[in-house]
């Protein structure tokens, strides 16, 4: 298992993105969006970074109103919308070659409240890139307890259901595994083999 003090050091040490400013940007139509990426911790220079509108890339719509220039040793990139309208509304992504990504999402509204526009994004499910992997790395020794937890309530001991007779006794288990599934071993109701 890969102790937290090893992600830290994974997420400090690893090339990644990094789009300036909040994670979600509110403006008003016909204002100017501008989204500004940096590849930071990076020891190479990437071959290209790629802008992404939802699951579209966009350096080259020109015809949408929107400019991409990048530097030559491809760690910044600055995308651009004069005018910016409801449809420039989305996800926008920044892709280096060799780096994590980054994500922010804007927000492109008539009024003058964006509170209410902050808490509908909140309750959306686009998570940014840097949180879903950090949350894989929380969910995956949860979900492998669960599953063993229903391996053990539901289905049985594989060993205990393969001995003939044995479909009265649940099985003894001894050690750490003991101890982190004791509170699973009384859920389920099966005391048959399937």
């Amino acid at each position: 298992m890969v102790s937290f003090m090893n992600v830290a050091w994974w997420k400090t040490a690893t090339a990644r993105a990094e789009i300036v400013g909040p994670q979600v940007k509110y403006l008003t139509p016909d204002s100017t969006l501008k989204l500004i990426c940096r590849v930071v911790q990076s020891t190479e220079a990437s071959a290209f970074i790629f802008w992404y509108h939802n699951n579209r890339m966009i350096n080259y719509d020109l015809d949408r109103g929107i400019n991409v220039s990048t530097e030559a040793d491809f760690h910044y990139s600055e995308l651009t919308i004069n005018q910016a309208s409801k449809e420039h509304s989305g996800n926008y992504t920044c892709v280096p070659s060799n780096s994590q990504p980054a994500s922010v999402v804007v927000h492109i509204f008539k009024g003058d409240n964006p509170a209410a526009m902050y808490h509908e994004h909140r309750s959306s499910s686009t998570i940014p890139y840097r949180d879903r992997s950090a949350m894989a790395w929380f969910l995956a020794p949860l979900l492998v307890l669960l599953l063993r937890c229903w391996q053990v309530t539901h289905v049985g001991h594989r060993d205990h259901r393969l001995r003939p007779g044995a479909h009265t006794k649940p099985p003894v288990y001894t050690g750490s595994i003991a101890s982190t599934l004791r509170p699973c071993v009384g859920l389920g109701t099966r005391t048959t083999p399937v």
